[in-house]
């Protein structure tokens, strides 16, 4: 018996920086922020969002926080169509048409 082995995943890489705001102010000092920004890439509208919690502390001289010091982070990432990759092979079209 002849044994096969598939795999197949989805990797998608971005980067941006973006404002967010104070929506509170807990009693130990910590805030919790929330942002937004919307861009369009190829004819697409793209939203990246981020939530979490912030230690005054990890807030820089410039007003500004690493994301990786965002506690809790929810990021959530949306688009409002599809960017094709260079170079996607048959069996990655396919699946797109299968799992969406």
């Amino acid at each position: 018996a002849e044994r096969r082995r598939g795999e197949s995943s989805r990797r998608e890489r971005f980067s941006a920086e973006l404002s967010a705001r104070v929506v509170e102010i807990l009693p130990n000092g910590v805030v919790r922020i929330e942002g937004r920004k919307k861009l369009k890439i190829d004819e697409h509208e793209q939203e990246i969002t981020v939530r979490g919690y912030v230690r005054t502390r990890d807030i820089s001289l410039g007003n500004t926080v690493e994301s990786w010091r965002v506690a809790e982070a929810e990021l959530l990432y949306a688009s409002n169509g599809k960017l094709r990759e260079a170079g996607q092979g048959v069996w990655s079209r396919i699946l797109d048409l299968i799992i969406p």
